[in-house]
């Protein structure tokens, strides 16, 4: 059985909620110390391949092609960014505006990010908000939240990281181009109160 919520089945696609601190995929060396979810989602669904990546500490909404012809126009819808993502978050500081949007290079490349702050953290100067990448760039949510200002709870190398044990970051909901929408509810441990 696996050892993770399965949120749709479908023959042409499998949509998990990944949990915090599983890989993806296989890292490029093999490593005995960690869970990949490709490997977990095979034993029950050989067929599966990866369409995009989580980091190894956000969850959320991850999907799967369950063939190739189904994986190559996932792809697609995801390069030319007609697969729309929101992430949940937990942030140090706090926002004056409740809405704001930033637009900086990532690695040479045009980066935009819309942020909202949805209400306050349990946690003294911290706060819950959402995130929609309107660009798809490496860590682009978590490079945008401190470039505002507000480094997610658990990044490493800003006064955040002793925050959490990892960095709070969920892939909340992904929509389709054919608008079908897929949402993972917040890991228990986020305990918004």
């Amino acid at each position: 059985m696996l050892s993770v919520p399965i949120l749709k089945v479908t023959p042409a696609i499998l949509v998990i909620n990944k949990p915090a601190g599983w890989l993806t995929v296989p890292p490029g060396l093999p490593r005995t110390d960690v869970i990949v979810l490709l490997n977990e989602i095979r034993k029950l669904y050989p067929e599966a391949l990866p369409v995009h990546r989580l980091d190894q500490y956000t969850s959320g909404v991850c999907i799967f092609a369950r063939s190739t012809e189904s994986q190559r126009d996932l792809s697609q819808a995801f390069s030319r960014r007609q697969a729309k993502k929101v992430y949940a978050f937990l942030a140090l500081g706090q926002p004056t505006t409740p809405r704001w949007v930033r637009d900086d290079a990532l690695d040479g490349k045009t980066a935009r990010t819309a942020f909202t702050k949805k209400r306050l953290g349990l946690l003294p100067n911290t706060f819950y908000g959402e995130a929609e990448p309107l660009t798809g760039r490496f860590h682009q949510v978590r490079r945008h939240a401190i470039l505002s200002g507000f480094p997610l709870l658990g990044e490493p190398k800003t006064k955040a990281h002793d925050l959490a044990p990892h960095v709070m970051l969920h892939a909340l909901r992904l929509k389709l181009p054919e608008n079908e929408i897929f949402e993972a509810p917040l890991p228990e441990s986020w305990n918004l109160g």
